[in-house]
């Protein structure tokens, strides 16, 4: 007995809006060691009355180092509560939040030694609440490398008994 029957289409449903959003933007990708890497960043709280407690763990690019200096005015202009810096990441702890608004900030990191990798993830949580996240992508940057001539592969060759090798980065 075999049968066949249809079954209505049936459109998908509208995503919700997340409860916390985060976004991170770089203003550049093209950087050489010492020179300076500004990540704007934009937390919101999408729902009435204000967020406590709220935590932002930025990943910070590997081979760069955040100026403290940028996270001591977000202190002092109290924008954030207390921060902690680790050589991946920089936690932000933020006391409130408003809902349904913006909070727009930057922070600056020095580039010790731009390579080609991805930035570990960004994200945002209420620490009362751990459920209410955003997580923002990994964003995966050559930090410049190949745009000045360089092969990526010279990164990883390291030949000191080659009596040709000229350095560790050569240019094409």
């Amino acid at each position: 007995l075999v049968a066949v029957h249809y079954l209505p289409w049936r459109a998908p449903r509208p995503q919700a809006e997340k409860e916390m959003s985060i976004e991170i933007a770089f203003d550049s990708t093209d950087l050489r060691p010492d020179d300076t890497l500004t990540c704007a960043v934009t937390v919101r709280y999408n729902r009435p009355g204000e967020a406590r407690m709220t935590i932002v763990d930025l990943g910070v690019p590997p081979g760069f180092e955040v100026v403290t200096e940028s996270v001591d005015v977000l202190k002092q202009a109290g924008t954030i509560q207390r921060f902690s810096l680790t050589g991946r990441q920089a936690i932000l702890y933020f006391d409130r939040l408003p809902g349904m608004q913006d909070v727009r900030f930057a922070l600056q990191m020095k580039a010790k030694f731009p390579v080609p990798a991805k930035t570990p993830p960004t994200t945002v949580y209420q620490y009362y609440e751990p459920g209410l996240r955003d997580r923002e992508r990994d964003v995966g940057y050559a930090m410049g490398l190949q745009a000045r001539g360089y092969r990526l592969a010279d990164w990883y060759d390291i030949r000191p008994y080659n009596p040709s090798y000229g350095g560790f980065l050569r240019e094409e």
